[in-house]
């Protein structure tokens, strides 16, 4: 089983139709039946086609997830809140947008957008700018595909006050990686206030750096055993990020 990501090339239809509908019927024709779509973008337009990305979950055992939902459902949602206004800012990365992917560039849009709401919902691409993030202090910093499902009505968005984070990591022939990793969530934790008691470090050997992730379920199956776990205590599998094993530990946070 392995993640993957393909570019297609769809016809342009008449003004009017359904193209929630055209996609979700068109990107079939692109895949087998081992093949569920988790990733559709349509990153161009001109007169002939819709140029797309499309992202596949590929299991040729057949041993792939039943997702209860295609990435194409819509859910008109039944009322109307209007207690806060809020606002989303997205600014896809690789299309040519004027604004954004530039050394932070997209963070003033941002600041200037909060300004004018009670809540912006954004994602990492607008804010991040190399180690320094604009986040407003208004603003949810939510990961894309959670925006795009929330927009298309099939999940919902709380504020919480704080979230327990689990770090899990490579475990890299070079230590010099990990330790960075370690020294950045400590250093979050010391300065944010990050919940982040323990981690974990295997070699999954994801292929992330060649744009596809083989074996996506092991990273999944190790997340939920440690989300069942870490709810009691730190074990044998997981490394101390406790502020007490951080006096003992050698890396230093520069």
């Amino acid at each position: 089983m392995y993640l993957h990501e393909k570019e297609i090339a769809l016809p342009v239809i008449k003004d009017g139709a359904n193209l929630l509908d055209y996609f979700s019927s068109a990107v079939l024709n692109h895949m087998s039946h081992h093949d569920v779509p988790i990733r559709f973008v349509v990153t161009r337009t001109d007169d002939q086609a819709f140029h797309c990305e499309l992202g596949i979950l590929t299991d040729n055992h057949d041993h792939s997830p039943k997702f209860r939902k295609s990435i194409f459902d819509f859910n008109k949602r039944a009322y109307e809140n209007t207690d806060h206004f809020n606002a989303v800012l997205l600014i896809p990365t690789g299309i040519g947008a004027e604004i954004g992917g530039h050394s932070g560039d997209g963070g003033p849009v941002a600041r200037l957008l909060s300004s004018a709401c009670d809540n912006l919902i954004t994602h990492p691409n607008v804010v991040n700018a190399s180690d320094i993030n604009e986040l407003p202090e208004n603003g949810m910093y939510v990961e894309g595909s959670v925006i795009t499902r929330m927009l298309m009505g099939t999940v919902s968005l709380q504020k919480v006050r704080s979230n327990r984070v689990l770090l899990v990591i490579d475990k890299h022939e070079d230590s010099i990686f990990y330790e960075a990793a370690i020294n950045a969530i400590s250093a979050a934790r010391a300065t944010l206030g990050l919940d982040c008691p323990a981690g974990v470090m295997q070699a999954l050997k994801s292929g992330v750096s060649v744009e596809a992730v083989r074996r996506p379920l092991s990273q999944t199956k190790v997340v939920e055993t440690q989300h069942e776990i870490q709810k009691a205590k730190i074990t044998d599998d997981s490394f101390d990020l406790s502020v007490e094993a951080d006096k003992k530990r050698k890396t230093i946070i520069s």
